[in-house]
């Protein structure tokens, strides 16, 4: 089993893979070929269309139920809606067209516009989880937002909607009423979207906005209050990061000079990393080591991994190894502490954690025939682990060729629940275990929903 990592205050274990389906892929493609304490109790369809409707799985729940969405080609849903355990539907909203959405335990908060109507009268969409209900529409337009397909926003559990404007942050109810703004005195810089940490705190940062020329001095790393905007501490100090490692009491973030740590509760700096490339944070395993990929582009332009270090909690460097790899990610760490699991876009990696020298890579690809295990990827969903093993055994097109699957979900305490293995074709679909162990199939076109038959 693996270990945790943590990034941004959620316990992962790893991302797994999510592609968005290619044209000529259809919900056939991924059929099922066995069942360990699985059943299949409902699937659906949205044809067999290279141009049909891409499912998402949006939210599971403890009933049964699961909130779904359906994209299209450019990845805004165009439909929400809720199905109960055996797959009916129980509301859904096609009067829609949503951009950027977040829930929280009550709502759906959309930015949006609905289809006939003025769009600078319907930016924010306020839907009610449990009967789809548009409880409030409002618009932005009175801030001086209009909305546009780029626009971002967080939510927060208190009903608390953050939108950063250029050189604004503004936090509104959802009843539109406005809580408090910040503002840079700077037109040429551009808030980020906050990172939320709690009921009180959210951390955001001020970055290049295109429009002017910045200089460094411009750049302002800060901590706000959740219910005044009011900054608990802001410093002078350029961050360039979608996704910021947060770790009890401090903060890592990066940009092009190196790897920054710095502590949640004053701002003061608490170590730097710097290396040659551009470097980027992966996590933080349950000791509190740092590990680092640094990247640069080849001469195609493409990101490679050049390099995976290795820092201890102090940002002091355990150990560096070449790599050289695209798309290169550290995953996790086993239950004993002596494995770092990795993959590429050619397989996985076995990495020994005090040294960093890889001592197994394993493909995916598998000789027909071959006993040759692909190394198992996790990923953490609230009280259960999901084990994939992914391999192919026919050469050619890697994108295209038909892959096989095998799912494997565990409780928090390492107790199996069951698994299924279905084949694919490529490396084209989503898994998704919900909190009372279902767990979700989606690819290009089609969702299957697979039920335990008994939980010892």
């Amino acid at each position: 089993m693996y270990g945790i990592f943590h990034r941004v205050g959620v316990t992962l274990l790893l991302l797994m893979m999510f592609v968005i389906g290619i044209p000529g892929q259809s919900s056939a493609d991924t059929n099922v070929k066995s069942f360990d304490n699985y059943k299949q109790v409902w699937s659906f369809s949205t044809g067999t269309s290279p141009y049909a409707a891409t499912p998402q799985i949006l939210e599971a729940r403890m009933d049964g139920s699961v909130l779904y969405g359906l994209a299209n080609t450019d990845g805004h849903f165009f439909e929400i809606g809720l199905r109960n355990a055996s797959g009916k539907i129980l509301w859904k909203r096609s009067d829609v067209y949503i951009y950027e959405y977040r829930l929280n335990q009550s709502y759906v908060v959309a930015l949006a516009f609905t289809p006939t109507k003025d769009y600078r009268q319907d930016s924010i969409l306020v839907i009610r989880k449990s009967d789809g209900k548009i409880v409030k529409s409002f618009s932005l337009e009175p801030y001086g937002i209009i909305i546009t397909p780029y626009n971002v926003f967080e939510l927060d559990q208190q009903n608390r909607i953050y939108i950063p404007v250029d050189n604004r942050l503004l936090a509104l109810d959802v009843t539109g009423r406005k809580l408090w703004e910040v503002r840079s005195d700077n037109p040429n810089v551009a808030y980020h979207r906050p990172i939320i940490l709690d009921g009180e705190r959210l951390v955001t940062w001020t970055d290049c906005s295109g429009y002017g020329v910045c200089s460094e001095d411009m750049y302002r790393f800060m901590m706000l209050s959740t219910r005044t905007g009011q900054a608990y501490w802001a410093i002078n100090q350029h961050v360039n990061t979608d996704f910021p490692i947060v770790q009890k009491d401090r903060i890592i973030v990066e940009n092009s000079s190196g790897c920054f740590a710095f502590r949640l509760d004053s701002g003061e700096l608490l170590w730097r990393f710097h290396e040659n490339g551009s470097v980027e944070p992966e996590g933080i395993d349950p000791e509190g080591r740092i590990y680092i990929s640094e990247i640069e582009p080849d001469h195609q332009g493409h990101a490679i991994t050049r390099k995976v270090l290795s820092l201890d909690r102090n940002g002091a460097l355990l150990w560096s190894t070449n790599i050289n790899l695209p798309s290169f990610t550290i995953r996790g760490v086993s239950a004993n502490g002596k494995i770092v699991y990795a993959d590429s876009d050619y397989g996985v990696y076995y990495m020994d954690r005090a040294s960093g020298k890889i001592l197994a890579s394993i493909p995916y690809y598998r000789a027909p025939g071959s006993k040759v295990p692909t190394g198992p990827i996790a990923k953490s969903f609230g009280n259960s682990l999901l084990f994939t093993e992914e391999w192919y055994q026919s050469k050619g097109d890697w994108f295209r060729t038909m892959w096989n699957v095998r799912l494997q979900v565990y409780t928090k305490l390492g107790k199996k629940v069951g698994g299924i293995t279905f084949t694919n074709r490529g490396p084209v679909y989503d898994a998704y275990v919900g909190p009372d162990f279902r767990l979700y199939v989606t690819d290009s076109h089609s969702i299957k929903a697979f039920a335990p038959v008994t939980m010892k």
